[in-house]
């Protein structure tokens, strides 16, 4: 058991790093989708079977969300004085919030 308990530990402090990571170089709305990965996950800390796979498919949804965010991030670097990618990055966000309100449960 202590085993176990040591290594969901670590587990939790290499997550809560990886969002320090996100948070030093990512833009706000990767920040955010980030956030909503390891508040679902922080959310449960001992669980039966049926309520470790609800988490595990709602971990899975915010994670494909986060990734999308970054995928987007990655893809595009939003500069002030170009008013096109000000629009796209706007139409962005209204979409995929749309999107993850409909898709996340428990949210």
């Amino acid at each position: 058991m202590s085993r176990l308990l040591s290594r969901q530990t670590d587990a939790n402090v290499e997550l809560l790093c990886a969002l320090d990571g996100i948070r030093l170089c990512a833009p706000e709305y990767a920040i955010k989708k980030a956030e909503e990965v390891v508040a679902i996950w922080s959310a449960h800390t001992e669980a039966d079977q049926d309520d470790f796979r609800a988490l595990l498919h709602a971990t899975t949804i915010a994670r494909m969300w986060f990734l999308d965010a970054a995928r987007h991030d990655l893809d595009y670097e939003p500069k002030k004085w170009y008013v096109l990618a000000r629009c796209k990055e706007h139409r962005y966000l209204k979409k995929t919030e749309a999107s993850s309100a409909q898709s996340l449960p428990g949210q």
